[in-house]
């Protein structure tokens, strides 16, 4: 009966895994095609309603892809509509996730990306600089973990002790 119970969690976090992956290259190619937009929202959608205990990530993935939403329309109101949209689901779910490295380098990301005159360069920074201060060698997903500490690395001013703290979670990666 254990043995059962084990590895059926075993295949839910299977199944999970290979869900979110699946979601996340949607996700990426998003943001280069306007074709993969809706598919990808609907995938972390599905993966909200099927495991409850990432609504807060998919949200963060959600919220930024409404913001991808307004790259792709045309007039300048619809894209500030979409882009309110966005930041107001990041805003609302980056609250859930001020300790999950993915959830601050996606909402990081985002932010970084848009343009100065939404003036969210600040938070993108104090999310960048969350992801410093919490990274550790032993994350579970050490691909992007690294590339969020190698952005970080090269597009953010840190202090002697974030560098110091950022170079020795590269080295043990």
């Amino acid at each position: 009966m254990i043995f059962f119970l084990i590895f059926n969690l075993f295949l839910i976090a299977s199944n999970l895994d290979t869900e979110l992956e699946k979601a996340r290259k949607l996700y990426y190619k998003a943001t280069e095609k306007e074709e993969f937009l809706e598919p990808a929202i609907r995938e972390f959608e599905q993966i909200a309603k099927k495991h409850p205990a990432q609504k807060n990530l998919t949200m963060i993935y959600i919220g930024s892809l409404e913001m991808v939403k307004a790259k792709y329309a045309f007039l300048p109101t619809t894209k500030l509509n979409y882009a309110n949209a966005g930041m107001e689901i990041l805003d609302k779910w980056i609250n859930h996730n001020q300790n999950n490295i993915e959830s601050l380098f996606i909402y990081g990301m985002t932010y970084y990306h848009l343009p100065f005159f939404f003036n969210k360069s600040d938070e993108a920074e104090v999310a960048f600089k969350k992801i410093v201060s919490i990274a550790t060698p032993s994350y579970e997903n050490k691909e992007l973990l690294k590339n969020a500490l190698t952005f970080i690395d090269k597009k953010i001013k840190l202090d002697k002790e974030e560098k110091k703290k950022l170079n020795d979670v590269l080295t043990n990666l």
